[in-house]
């Protein structure tokens, strides 16, 4: 629906107007309700949208990066790496080094307020050796399995993220060093060693997915035989408490309340965990809704 010369009107999105980089980035060739065609800068015009498509982001043109937001995001982004102590500053004695770029996104949490986003993510292409990077993710039966058992003892079925997940991986156990960013700071003659596995790294989910698997096991999970990404706590009688199924940095949970007290709340003191859903959320591309 747009605005046009005071008169709400159906319009009909029928393509670009302009390159998605550059200027005319916003700019897009529309149809009127009245046949009316012609080309539109979305910024310039009211309007909003009839049939809402699910967008969970939208990349943001190099040419963009000079603006504020985006320079802000790159801060924060730059600020998690410091907080989580994940790389070391160290001379340049001409060692091989990989590189690393911006990746920013506009994430759509309100239509007209999109929160801005940054991730810096090293090139792992560019290194010399071949690492494992094959991560288990939860497979779509095992997915179907704990909500069967959440339906059948009447569980709360509940969803939880990681916030900078590859960041609160397992430390590197190989020497991998990068050319920081201009936005770092770092002065020349210096470069960065990397303790974790940044985003862009051949092993960076695999990581995470070990760091997670070690903690399950210190909290007394035995992992499933059949689904390395599934995860279930017994009781000493044998009976199942609880079960967590993992795709990256999203879990998907279930269980009795000792479960949730020895469990989920305790795994939220070890990782720095995003937003938590139940009853009603996706997953995976899975629309849950429990009644």
């Amino acid at each position: 629906m747009i605005n046009w010369e005071g008169e709400d009107i159906t319009a009909t999105v029928l393509g670009r107007g302009g390159k998605t980089t550059g200027k005319t980035y916003n700019y897009f060739n529309v149809e009127m309700a009245n046949t009316l065609q012609c080309c539109l800068n979305l910024e310039e015009v009211e309007w909003r949208r009839l049939n809402h498509e699910e967008c969970n982001m939208v990349l943001v043109p190099r040419e963009r990066h000079k603006e504020f937001q985006v320079r802000e995001a790159k801060r924060k982004e730059l600020e998690k790496l410091n907080e989580w102590n994940a790389v070391e500053t160290i001379d340049d004695v001409g060692q091989f080094r990989i590189s690393c770029t911006w990746v920013v996104w506009m994430k759509p949490q309100d239509e007209r307020d999109p929160e801005c986003r940054a991730r810096l993510v090293a090139r792992g292409y560019e290194e010399e050796h071949e690492v494992p990077s094959d991560s288990p993710t939860v497979d779509k039966a095992s997915l179907r399995l704990i909500l069967m058992i959440c339906v059948a003892k009447k569980w709360i079925i509940r969803t939880s993220d990681v916030k900078s997940a590859f960041l609160q991986g397992r430390e590197l156990d190989r020497h991998v060093v990068m050319k920081p960013p201009r936005e770092a700071g770092v002065q020349k003659g210096k470069l960065w060693k990397l303790r974790v596995a940044l985003y862009g790294l051949d092993d960076a989910s695999l990581r995470f997915y070990q760091k997670v698997a070690a903690t399950f096991k210190e909290l007394d999970l035995q992992q499933s035989k059949l689904d390395p990404a599934l995860f279930f706590k017994l009781d000493r009688d044998g009976v199942l408490q609880g079960m967590v199924g993992t795709h990256v940095d999203d879990f998907l949970h279930c269980g009795n309340k000792e479960f949730e007290e020895d469990v989920t709340q305790k795994l939220a003191k070890l990782f720095q965990m995003g937003k938590t859903a139940s009853n009603t959320f996706k997953y995976v591309g899975m629309e849950i809704e429990q009644k």
